[in-house]
């Protein structure tokens, strides 16, 4: 299957074993490395390889994230649009994993319709039951870049004390001034309101045989733990957007 063109999609079919196998996804500013290939796909590879083999109804997935936060940065760098510096680096990460003839099913972006669809359906459904909440973080500000900005794209040191941050000769990796602080509110997604139901799904799964023993384990230890909140919103502008009037301005 090319990219952007599904020919013969793979659907699961009733009465095999269908099996769904993915990579983590690269950043797409980032050429692929032989760690990588070693790291988080040379595994799977194999795996779908033997699913294949063995008659399953397998598909092995994965893509650029085209939508990390480095993208906007290296854009910036080259004079380039986020969108013309994943239409450059998207094919180069092609071509490796062409060359170690991995063999992908599908080898997409998350910059596509299709996948920003597929977020505006969840965010929905989150959002239809009541999953978000509010939260206010102080983050690095540029104003000559007017920006707010991630570790990576500072120079200098900074120290933390508490939720205190003290800034020393700090400075913008782009324009080299000096930053400042400020406020700024995102939305949380709520993952602990569904550790009950989680562990429900899981015993579920104990019983059905639908996961292995070693991936019920894993999960079960996380959910002894207990779950957290995570941050749901992100300050930059190459994205989903939010389709939400408080946090249009984010993604």
């Amino acid at each position: 299957m090319e990219d952007g063109n599904i020919a013969s999609p793979k659907l699961p079919m009733l009465g095999k074993r269908n099996i769904l196998i993915t990579s983590a996804l690269p950043n797409v500013v980032d050429v692929p490395h032989l760690g990588n290939i070693i790291g988080g796909v040379l595994s799977a590879d194999v795996y779908a390889r033997y699913c294949r083999l063995r008659g399953y109804n397998a598909i092995y997935i994965c893509g650029t994230n085209d939508y990390g936060s480095a993208t906007e940065t290296k854009a910036r760098e080259k004079n380039f649009t986020p969108r013309q510096i994943c239409d450059k680096c998207h094919p180069l990460h092609k071509q490796v994993y062409d060359w170690f003839d991995t063999s992908f099913d599908w080898f997409g972006k998350t910059s596509t319709p299709e996948h920003t669809q597929l977020c505006l359906e969840i965010f929905n459904k989150l959002w239809a039951n009541k999953l978000f909440s509010d939260y206010s973080i102080q983050q690095i500000y540029c104003g000559s870049c007017r920006r707010l900005l991630s570790y990576w794209q500072l120079e200098g040191s900074f120290s933390a004390v508490g939720d205190d941050l003290t800034l020393k000769d700090l400075r913008c990796k782009l324009c080299q001034t000096t930053p400042q602080f400020r406020v700024t509110e995102h939305m949380l997604f709520d993952i602990p309101l569904l550790q009950k139901k989680l562990e429900e799904y899981v015993d579920k799964t104990s019983v059905t045989g639908s996961w292995s023993r070693n991936v019920i384990r894993t999960t079960n230890t996380y959910l002894r733990t207990r779950l957290t909140s995570i941050f749901f919103t992100k300050d930059q502008k190459w994205g989903v957007p939010v389709p939400q009037e408080k946090y249009k301005h984010k993604v």
